[in-house]
């Protein structure tokens, strides 16, 4: 993240133009990624129950519950689906 740690973040305290993401990795995002983004909440599907969601699915239910963002490792994703939202 620009301009270094963002420490707070994990209070949901915004300072130094740092702010708390919610993140969500697809089915196919390796979870050691995870550190890496420690100033941020991130999950992936099987954690939420989601692991039979597909690519649809998924992002609908990700925008319903408040994600943020969503990282992917399926390079067609924007092409099968309507992404204006994100």
């Amino acid at each position: 993240m620009a301009g270094g740690s963002c420490p707070q973040a994990r209070n949901r305290i915004p300072q130094n133009n740092c702010r708390f993401v919610t993140i969500l990795f697809d089915h196919g995002t390796p979870s050691p990624l995870r550190i890496y983004l420690t100033e941020h909440s991130v999950d992936r599907p099987a954690e939420k129950g989601w692991e039979l969601l597909e690519n649809g699915e998924l992002i609908q239910r990700a925008e319903d519950e408040g994600y943020e963002v969503i990282v992917t490792t399926d390079q067609n994703m924007r092409y099968q689906q309507n992404l204006t939202n994100w």
